[in-house]
């Protein structure tokens, strides 16, 4: 008797009920980027980072001032009030006596040069600033995304020099993060403008953990 096997790839999403109820064997993605150096990543998405015992939750980030986004950009990722047929790809978390919701997938789609690429771009930009504790120039990009290395070319160039903003919310096991970052870099291009940090915040669980305002 021939046995099938029935399996699937680490970007398909399945609940993770159904992977522990038939023991569905998962296959794992990996790809390569060549930059300045080759590197080699395995994807690792949300179903796996629950058979691991963790649960990461992103419900929203937003940027202003940064390339194609002269106003504010906004990515949720918190379902709509009356969405319905999609119960399998929310995930809930209670902190508190409240509790979040957020999909564990979302597709960003639109012609070319509107503006996708940035959404990734500004999410890297701003890890770039946190892991680098500097909003100074590095002769290395950390990424693909240039302007996380030389930040003349974060500012949109059709609007006047106006702050550049970062705030991302999620949510690290038990843990709600809000953590928002303001910096002035002047114009598209101004490798000579005094940088300066206007304001930062860090809540952990909604409670200031650290508040600082430029005066």
């Amino acid at each position: 008797m021939t046995k099938i096997v029935v399996s699937t790839d680490c970007v398909c999403d399945l609940p993770l009920k159904l992977i522990e109820k038939y023991s569905i064997p998962v296959m794992y993605y990996y790809i390569t980027i060549i930059l300045f150096v080759k590197q080699k990543y395995r994807l690792y998405d949300f179903v796996e980072y629950l058979q691991n015992g963790g649960l990461s939750m992103l419900l929203e980030f937003k940027t202003a001032n940064y390339k194609s986004f002269a106003d504010e950009m906004i990515f949720s990722m918190s379902p709509a009030p009356k969405q319905k047929g999609l119960d399998y790809s929310i995930q809930t978390k209670k902190i508190g006596v409240k509790t979040y919701k957020a999909i564990s997938s979302a597709i960003v789609y639109g012609p070319n040069a509107s503006g996708k690429t940035n959404i990734i771009g500004a999410m890297d930009t701003m890890k770039s600033f946190v892991m680098r504790g500097n909003i100074k120039n590095t002769d290395v990009p950390s990424s693909m995304n240039v302007a996380s290395a030389l930040l003349e070319l974060i500012p949109n160039q059709d609007i006047p020099a106006s702050p550049t903003k970062f705030s991302i919310r999620f949510i690290e096991n038990d843990i709600l993060v809000d953590y928002s970052l303001s910096i002035e870099l002047g114009e598209f291009l101004s490798n000579d403008f005094p940088r300066r940090i206007l304001e930062e915040k860090l809540y952990i669980n909604e409670k200031p953990v650290f508040l600082r305002k430029e005066k």
